[in-house]
């Protein structure tokens, strides 16, 4: 079947199950995608060399400052890059089976600074309340609504459609810089396969991260110029974090009713609401517009 051109073989969303689609339908659902010009951009000219370069400069000053040993280097440096690669998954568990878009990072440019800003931000993340890892966290965050009478509660949910192509750069760069600034504190309770860094040297990092996010399909070089990209390992907590500040900033601001506490995992948002149902679609109405 792998042989057959006119199929391509897909693991489905939440790896669910195996799809097999028409390679037709698959390459026009993802030119459907590409066509965003708000989000995505052609390219003529593969700068892959030239950002790798870049990259290298950032981390050799990086390890001039003393934040990464000679060792560190070479592992962040030292690999042959090439174009990274786009493809999507089925989400068969929608109406009309759209794809969930994701970027290969393995050995792109940008590769080894993403998993860099990942350990740097594991402590950022980490500090995160109500942020759903497991059942265990959910059950937590439930305990105290054990003893309200279910008939008087709303159970709500909320998604954010398509987060990570809709995460403004400079935005999300603020917001992380603030949230890393005030975990900082906190470093020696998570990581210690790296040392922080200063804020100015993890803005450059998240910068050159997002503005060089190239990527190949069907024999095209396109260039994501907003959001950041499924499939890069930095992006889930570049994601929580924008979130968790984006609400935070919203409750802090909102007069009206509102939950006592937002649980959270990704771009899935629960809480339990106690007030009248109007007035919780008052809230949901001034989320959404926020």
């Amino acid at each position: 079947m792998k042989n057959n051109k006119n199929i391509i073989i897909k693991k489905a969303d939440k790896n669910s199950s195996i799809v097999v689609m028409n390679t037709l339908d698959y390459i026009n659902k993802v030119d459907a995608m590409l066509s965003d010009t708000n989000v995505y951009t052609p390219v003529v000219i593969d700068d892959t060399w030239t950002v790798k370069l870049h990259s290298d400069d950032i981390l050799r000053n990086i390890k001039t400052k003393g934040y990464i040993n000679d060792k560190q280097f070479r592992y962040l440096t030292t690999y042959k890059s090439k174009i990274p690669v786009f493809y999507g998954i089925p989400k068969i568990h929608k109406k009309n089976n759209p794809l969930r878009p994701i970027v290969s990072q393995i050995n792109g440019p940008t590769h080894k600074i993403n998993l860099y800003i990942h350990e740097l931000l594991e402590t950022s993340e980490g500090e995160i309340p109500y942020l759903f890892k497991d059942t265990t966290a959910f059950l937590n965050f439930i305990e105290d609504y054990k003893s309200t009478p279910f008939s008087s509660v709303i159970l709500v949910t909320m998604d954010v459609t398509s987060l990570y192509t809709n995460i403004p750069h400079s935005e999300a760069i603020t917001y992380i810089l603030e949230q890393y600034d005030n975990t900082l504190d906190k470093w020696a309770n998570y990581s210690e396969s790296v040392n922080p860094v200063d804020k100015d040297t993890l803005k450059i990092l998240l910068e050159h991260m997002l503005s060089n996010c190239a990527f190949e399909f069907n024999n095209k070089m396109y260039k994501q110029n907003y959001g950041t990209p499924m499939g890069a390992a930095a992006s889930v907590r570049i994601a929580n974090i924008f979130m968790y500040k984006l609400l935070l900033k919203f409750l802090n601001s909102y007069n009206g009713k509102k939950p006592d506490k937002l649980g959270r995992l990704i771009d899935d948002i629960f809480f339990i609401w106690i007030y009248t149902e109007d007035e919780q679609i008052q809230f949901c109405d001034n989320l959404v517009s926020e």
